[in-house]
């Protein structure tokens, strides 16, 4: 009577594992230039940012499998932050198909953002320089400290786009589409498209 017990352990033992998530902690902290651009590119999950008095980024991510069935996502074991720095040109990525992926990010208030998602949420605070977002699906959502602008454009191609704070904003509605543009007397852009999802920028 004890092998057929043995077995159920042992089977019950593999389902739990087929279907467990496996997470990856990773981390950094590094300098970089004033006026520095930060370019970060991620599949799937979500990118949180916000600026801070430090000339350090600090960066925090969660790595975890995409799937949770009997085969999964890729190996996530191997996982690591890439860094490429070339003067001012910083691009950060972990680079594993079929993983999610949580990012927590600080920079320096003197810092350029460009994000590339593919699929998930941006939320971007404390932003007072050039801000360029391309993602696929989701949301996103930007706080400025200040209106020194010289344009904003946000296009979402299935949903809705909002910029609070502003005046004489130029408002395109479609069918499904939304496209809002600003001209100002600053410094400078930000420069926002999802494919489908909502965009909220506010001052």
């Amino acid at each position: 009577m004890k092998k057929p017990l043995l077995l159920l352990s042992a089977l019950a033992l593999c389902v739990g594992h087929a279907y467990g998530k496996e997470r990856i902690y990773l981390d950094d902290k590094f300098d970089v230039e004033k006026d520095s651009i930060i370019h970060i590119d991620v599949p799937v999950g979500s990118v949180e940012i916000e600026t801070h008095d430090s000339d350090q980024v600090v960066i925090d991510i969660v790595v975890k499998e995409k799937n949770d069935g009997w085969f999964g996502g890729d190996d996530i074991e191997d996982a690591e932050l890439e860094k490429d720095i070339s003067g001012k040109k910083v691009r950060l990525e972990v680079d594993v198909d079929e993983s999610q992926q949580e990012w927590r990010v600080k920079l320096p208030k003197s810092a350029n953002i460009r994000v590339e998602l593919g699929v998930g949420q941006v939320e971007l605070e404390n932003v007072e320089r050039d801000v360029m977002v391309d993602v696929g699906v989701g949301e996103v959502d930007v706080e400025l400290t200040d209106d020194n602008y010289r344009k904003i454009s946000l296009e979402s191609g299935v949903g809705g786009a909002d910029l609070s704070g502003f005046k004489q904003v130029d408002r395109e509605r479609a069918m499904v589409s939304e496209s809002l543009y600003w001209r100002g007397e600053g410094e400078y852009l930000i420069d926002i498209e999802v494919g489908v999802g909502d965009i909220d920028v506010n001052l």
